[in-house]
């Protein structure tokens, strides 16, 4: 059995402002290692699950914030920019039996949530697909859908996870900081939030967790190939993640995207068969990421 790890920082136990997530940052090396220790944790709770191999994604910043000699040798790490599928970049090789999600965040229409934004705070106010705002975890599961990998486990603060949950069912997740606002909360301490994640991890092994991990029709999917300029990039995808390199929408303004559409995927992600679109929350009630 294989399983992918893509992992972010804002989402990390003890994250709560820039001083963690840039290089500039006083604090930023430490939030490494508590990233770094939090991937570690899932990497043993994956392997005691039986998992043969681990592919984990470098998801922060300059793709390069995990601390690549503190992980297990038996795994493979995607670091970092650019690349077609951005954060989920290698799901598409070979197979697995699921993705974890580590360290996520709550998306840019939820600014309650830790740090909260959608691919580029200073660049996307929200995305929506066939209508439905999806945060990052969200737009994720339907890259790993598309390679017919399921969402099984997600971790980050109270919100993220809640966010997660209602968009991809009644997965397994881990809440490792309760929010107080976009730059504050309540978090666990370092080492009791990599045994959770640990424990939460293992947990996606149970039976009755699995089976709630996938929605009855499959996982959720994009409609045919994802798009392969020459040079193997995807515009489409990695295009967010670079400062200058916006796609284009008419509601724009002080250099940020008020809305992103993005049609034509089918509505593939339920929960328990009720389409959560109807949960969405409206373009208007988004705010800028400082």
């Amino acid at each position: 059995m294989r399983l992918y790890i893509s992992a972010d920082i804002e989402g990390i136990v003890g994250v709560v402002t820039r001083d963690h997530t840039s290089p500039e940052g006083f604090e930023y090396d430490r939030a490494r290692d508590w990233m770094t220790d939090t991937v570690v944790a899932a990497c043993e709770a994956a392997q005691e699950a039986g998992a043969t191999g681990i592919v984990i994604s470098d998801s922060h910043g300059n793709g390069e914030s995990l601390k690549i000699d503190k992980l297990p040798e038996s795994v493979q790490l995607v670091r970092s920019w650019p690349r077609p599928l951005t954060m989920m970049q290698g799901i598409e090789v070979g197979e697995f039996a699921g993705a974890l999600l580590i360290g996520y965040h709550a998306g840019g229409s939820n600014p309650s949530g830790v740090l909260a934004h959608t691919l580029s705070g200073g660049s996307f106010q929200e995305v929506r697909v066939n209508g439905q705002v999806l945060n990052e975890a969200g737009l994720n599961a339907a890259i790993a859908g598309h390679y017919g990998v399921p969402v099984i486990y997600a971790s980050g603060d109270d919100v993220a996870t809640a966010e997660i949950r209602d968009i991809l069912g009644d997965i397994e997740t881990t809440t490792v900081k309760w929010a107080y606002g976009t730059r504050s909360a309540r978090t666990l301490m370092p080492a009791a939030a990599h045994a959770a994640v640990r424990a939460g991890g293992e947990a996606v092994d149970r039976p009755h967790r699995r089976g709630q991990a996938v929605p009855a029709e499959g996982p959720p999917r994009t409609r045919g190939p994802l798009p392969r300029p020459p040079e193997g990039r995807a515009p489409g995808l990695s295009a967010l993640h670079h400062p200058g390199r916006h796609l284009h929408h008419p509601l724009r303004g002080g250099g940020c995207h008020r809305h992103v559409e993005i049609p034509d995927v089918p509505a593939r992600l339920k929960r328990h068969g009720n389409d959560s679109a109807q949960r969405a929350r409206p373009c208007g009630r988004a705010r800028l990421r400082s």
